[in-house]
This record gives C-alpha cells, sequence and structure tokens, in this order.
C-alpha cells in the first residue's frame, strides 16, 4: 500500500512541474524544412508577420519594445501565442526600431 501512496505523489509531483513548465522543452524545435525548400522562406515570413500582428497589440496596450528582448522572452511572456520558428531552423531576433524579427536564414519578411 505504501508503494502505491509513493507512485501517486510521484505521478501528482510530476504533473505539477509539467504545469509549473519545469519539463517543458527548452530546445530548438527540429527544421521541418530544408532551407533550400521553395516553400520555406514563405512559411519563414508568415510566422514572423503573425508575430508582428501581436507585437503591435501589444504596444498598443503600452508594451514597450526594446532592444534585447528575444522572441523566447516574448512568449514566456505571453506576448506571442506561440513560440517564433523557421521551418528550416533559423534563429531571430528582435529589431526593435523595425518593429520586427529577423531570421539567421530567411532574413526579414517583406513589408508589403
Amino acid at each position: 500500500m505504501a508503494r502505491n501512496g509513493r507512485c501517486v505523489a510521484i505521478a501528482l509531483a510530476a504533473v505539477a512541474l509539467a504545469a509549473a513548465g519545469c519539463l517543458s522543452r527548452t530546445e530548438a524545435p527540429a527544421p521541418t524544412m530544408s532551407a533550400d525548400d521553395p516553400a520555406a522562406k514563405p512559411t519563414c515570413c508568415a510566422n514572423q508577420v503573425a508575430a508582428m500582428s501581436e507585437v503591435f497589440r501589444w504596444t498598443e496596450g503600452g508594451g514597450r519594445p526594446v532592444a534585447g528582448i528575444t522572441p523566447e522572452w516574448m512568449y514566456k511572456q505571453g506576448i506571442l501565442s506561440r513560440p517564433l520558428v523557421c521551418p528550416a531552423g533559423g534563429t531571430f531576433i528582435y529589431v526593435p526600431t523595425e518593429w520586427g524579427f529577423e531570421c539567421s536564414i530567411h532574413g526579414m519578411a517583406p513589408n508589403e
């Protein structure tokens, strides 16, 4: 009986840690496309534009984008509803003077 109680306690602790985010993945997701795939750049740019619109909504509410903040920080703060991902595995920096993101592979999304 004591063994079952310990198993339940361990399971509850694991659920609590997962809920707190302690067991969440911290590494970047595996690329889903090659950098040479013709669909990679449009997909990356679409992801950037979606993230930019969320940053615009955040600034309208009083948020102040500054140099040095990262897309990961924005996601953890709830500014971005999902992590910003390049399908070819690129990494992003936030460029506050452009109000956008720059991918290490595809650059910035065109402002059209």
